[in-house]
């Protein structure tokens, strides 16, 4: 009203202009005074129409317009009140606040060192520090913020703005220092507050977080900025019941777009609460605003998981896979959705796409080693839990697992490593242990272990039965007597008495007992087991083949009874109809054991096998094989066959046919790629290793030079197709190039290991192409810094000639090296070429007691290099025994002889050590008859 009475005023009196725009500017004072900025702005504006050449109304009008948050319409008049007026210092000071509320920071910088030019005063002194801060500048800006503090020590503001330039130059005790005295000088102060939550938080101490945030938050309850501080608050002070109240006052003054990530945290709490129905609403929610936020899904995915829906989370995560390039927890949990709904194949395929991306996923590598386990793949099982244990060597659980698999896999050497390690410990795997290492040791021979061990278990009855195994009758009878005085009504000793009936001649005996007792446990597998093999070697085949059966019906993963009725089934007059029984046993069906399916194939083989030979076995299963060819187990086995009947071409068919279903894939591929090199069919090695290398290992650099080495004019004899071979009569066996020996070792090696890695760069220097991979595994070190691209690096430097160098990068990874048994062998050979024998020796002393053949023979040879003979040639016997190369340990053997090095009777001495230790002495007689 006083405004339009003054307007009214105005209009009614003949003045001139000049007073009249004092008059308006009069009364603009007074409405600025009163912080009505509006009403100021008009009367500014007419004093300047009537006066225009006012500095002050030009002035005042911008003043105006910056309280009234108007900034880019402040500027013009402020500029036009420093042209009527140039040392104005308050117009050219609000001038530069606006610049600064515009950004426009070198505007406000050239303004601010203009005011500060003609007077240090706090205005220009506090702007300039400011526009410089703004700027990031905060070295150039910490003195005037400093001086702005001592020209005003009475004001909060200068000091906040000197906490944040020590924040910034990590200067962060100064910064709390600064801050202290500004919350001195005003508690209330809001800047103050914001910026010390800011720096507690920021140093991660929510104790004093505290009182600025819940000042704040009374203040501004529905800040959405102090509502996630309040967030970060409760995780830091680990106030999870807090948590969710904290995220759900966020997500409600949050626009749902804005929102989404909060509701996926609210959801990852809620499924660790094991809330799976509320976890799954909340990420329900978060999708339908970002459908493509994979966190999200994968939290989703987990919660259906969690409700026991296997199969929505599988098809979630599928469809996740296919529309982006997924990542590695995304496959994780894949697989384990995969493995719940009973997609072992799947599952597997999926865990192994997950180790390509993240090597070293402990959640991946138990999925694809419970998948292999589940298909009855234990090699690849084996592979998944060396990986674990190499990460958590003290897990007990994990080692006794990795013992009964090598157990289970043949390699009884080392598990019996395995097991003496847990023996000495404490606890029910350390009993389990000792039982599995006494017994081991009993078919090992190793007395020692026997004595000591065997004593300490308490099941005398399997101690007896791997007895009976070696043919030691008194010592299994002593054992089996101590037992049935203990435990007369036991099931299990009946199998081993009876066992041992038999093997002294007390056939009747033995069936007698057995039939006494299998009338009292009917269903038992080992009665109903060993009755069956009792009424076979009677001749009374058809009653023992029914009797087997039956023991595969109460257990269908019980492997001693597929092996008696593979033993018994040749000489059965219905031999079809057994076939037909197995057959169906192997029949994959939705609740039968994965385990099953595959034993029962390999009894069914080994039964077409004694009764025909290997090559109608292999016959049979691929026939039966081309009637399911959806059937990937079926067409595994018909590949085995075929390569154990050497038909190296047919197993390669049969492989690729399995590769098919994404659980074989891998090794499917790689083992058609090995039948393919034993049949000397180069052509075909080429192009299954470039499709393993593109769908399996993904190695584009080695891909490629399948494609060159394919495409190469003028191919020489052994990269030619097979038909042109077998006009000259090389059908199988046939050598291969250099390029593709090195090609069929990268397939056959576990894609990122030592080993491929090893193979790869061989391929690529054999091809004069080193230089391309040499920097691409220098700057995959350099940015990863992973051990084991550390060791591929080393691997590269020593094929580029830079042994020392390689040698340095190898020394820096020491407990990668230990982990595999290649580079162990990479790292001495590279002292060896460097001329440190002593040193190389000294670092293969540990591994004397491992059994690994190839270090084993390393260690003959530098024994024999340092003229330690006597010890090489006993080395060199021990590599034999463990599997190493025939070849070149009797190349070693014989230097030694024949240089006079270790007397006649000391090799011949060696010699028979190998011959007794070994199962199938033959090659060795060849090898030093001159026969190899």
């Amino acid at each position: 009203m006083a405004l339009l009475a003054l307007l009214l005023w105005a209009a009614a009196q003949p003045v001139r202009g000049a007073e009249a725009g004092e008059a308006w500017l009069a009364a603009a004072h007074r409405h600025a005074a009163a912080q009505q900025y509006a009403q100021a702005l008009a009367a500014y504006q007419q004093a300047a129409r009537l006066a225009p050449g006012s500095a002050l109304a030009w002035y005042g009008m911008g003043w105006s317009h910056y309280h009234l948050q108007q900034y880019r319409q402040a500027v013009a008049p402020l500029r036009q009140a420093l042209r009527l007026a140039p040392g104005h210092r308050e117009a050219a000071a609000t001038l530069g606040e606006a610049y600064l509320e515009l950004r426009e920071y070198g505007s406000a910088e050239k303004t601010f060192r203009d005011l500060y030019r003609s007077g240090e005063d706090y205005p220009a002194v506090f702007g300039l520090a400011r526009v410089l801060a703004y700027q990031q500048r905060y070295a150039e800006a910490l003195p005037h913020a400093e001086k702005a503090v001592a020209l005003r020590p009475d004001l909060p503001r200068p000091r906040v703005v000197l906490a944040r330039i020590y924040r910034s130059l990590n200067r962060l005790a100064e910064a709390e220092e600064a801050l202290s005295a500004a919350y001195a000088l005003d508690p209330a102060f809001e800047p103050t507050l914001r910026e010390q939550l800011s720096l507690y938080l920021a140093t991660k101490r929510p104790a004093l977080a505290q009182t600025p945030l819940y000042a704040l938050l009374v203040r501004y309850p529905r800040d959405p900025g102090l509502l996630q501080a309040q967030v970060i608050f409760c995780q830091q002070a680990g106030l999870q019941d807090r948590l969710p109240v904290a995220l759900e006052q966020l997500i409600a003054v949050l626009p749902a777009e804005a929102a989404a990530p909060y509701r996926r945290d609210l959801g990852a709490l809620l499924l660790a609460e094991q809330k799976y129905g509320e976890a799954e609403a909340q990420l329900r929610l978060a999708l339908e605003r970002q459908p493509r936020d994979s966190a999200s899904a994968l939290l989703l995915a987990q919660a259906l998981l969690g409700q026991g829906r296997p199969p929505a989370a599988a098809g979630l995560l599928s469809a996740l896979s296919r529309r982006e390039p997924p990542q590695a927890e995304e496959l994780v949990t894949l697989a384990q959705a995969q493995m719940a709904a009973g997609q072992a194949g799947a599952a597997l395929s999926t865990a192994e796409r997950a180790l390509a991306l993240e090597a070293g996923s402990e959640v991946a590598l138990t999925v694809a080693e419970t998948a292999a386990r589940k298909l009855g793949r234990l090699a690849t099982a084996r592979g998944y839990l060396r990986r674990l244990l190499a990460a958590h060597p003290g897990e007990a659980t994990l080692r006794l697992r990795l013992a009964q698999t090598l157990e289970e896999t043949g390699d009884l050497p080392e598990a019996l490593v395995q097991y003496h390690m847990l023996a000495t410990g404490s606890g029910g795997t350390a009993t389990t242990a000792r039982v599995r290492l006494a017994t081991l040791a009993l078919m090992s021979g190793n007395k020692e272990w026997e004595l000591t061990l065997a004593r300490k278990t308490p099941r005398r009855a399997e101690l007896a039965g791997v007895l009976l195994q070696h043919n030691r009758l008194r010592e299994a009878e002593r054992v089996l007597g101590e037992s049935l005085r203990q435990e007369a009504d036991n099931p299990e000793l009946v199998t081993v008495q009876t066992e041992l009936l038999r093997r002294t001649g007390r056939e009747a005996e033995a069936g007698s007992l057995l039939r006494e007792a299998i009338r009292r446990y009917p269903q038992h597998t080992g009665l109903n087991r060993e009755l069956g093999r009792w009424l076979c070697a009677q001749g009374e085949v058809e009653e023992g083949v029914s009797m087997l059966r039956q023991a595969l019906r109460s257990d269908p993963l019980s492997l001693a009874s597929y092996e008696a009725l593979a033993e018994c089934a040749p000489a059965s007059r219905d031999f079809q109809a057994l076939t037909g029984f197995l057959w169906k046993l192997a029949e994959p069906t939705a609740t039968g054991p994965a385990q099953a399916e595959g034993m029962a194939l390999d009894c069914l083989a080994r039964a077409w096998e004694r009764r025909a030979g290997p090559a109608e076995a292999a016959r049979e299963l691929r026939r039966l094989s081309d009637t399911r060819s959806e059937w990937a187990e079926l067409a595994w086995r018909a590949g085995q066959e075929s390569e154990r009947a050497r038909e190296y071409g047919l197993a390669a068919q049969y492989y690729q046919r399995a590769a098919q279903d994404p659980g074989y894939r891998a090794r499917a591929l790689r083992l058609a790629v090995m039948a393919q090199a034993q049949a000397g069919d180069t052509a075909a090695v080429l192009r299954t290793a470039g499709d393993y290398l593109s769908r399996v290992a993904k190695d584009p650099g080695a891909l490629a030079l399948v494609t060159e080495m394919g495409a190469a004019p003028g191919s020489p004899p052994e990269l030619q197709p097979a038909g042109e071979r077998e006009e000259k009569g090389n059908t199988s066996g046939a050598s291969v190039s250099p390029s593709v020996a090195l090609l069929v070792g990268l397939v056959g090696a576990e894609p990122g290991s030592f080993d491929y890695h090893r193979y790869r760069l061989g391929l690529f220097a054999e091809r004069e192409r080193l230089a391309e991979v040499l920097v691409e595994y220098a700057v995959r070190a350099r940015e990863t810094g992973a051990p084991a691209d550390q060791l591929a690096l080393a691997l590269a430097q020593e094929l580029e000639g830079e042994l020392s160098t390689a040698l340095e990068i190898v020394e820096r990874q020491p407990q990668a090296v230990q982990a595999e048994p290649a580079a162990r062998v990479f790292h001495v050979r590279l002292l060896r070429r460097l001329g440190r024998t002593e040193r190389a020796l000294a670092l293969l002393e540990p591994a004397q007691g491992a059994r690994d053949p190839e270090l084993s023979r390393l260690r003959a040879e530098l024994l024999a290099e340092s003229g330690r003979s006597e010890e090489a040639l006993a080395e060199y016997a021990r590599a034999l025994v463990l599997g190493a190369d025939l070849q070149a340990c009797g190349t070693g053997m014989k230097a030694l002889q024949e240089g006079k090095l270790v007397s006649n009777e000391a090799w011949r001495a060696a010699l028979e050590t190998v011959m007794r230790s070994l199962a199938d002495p033959e090659p060795v007689r060849a090898w030093e008859s001159g026969k190899w």
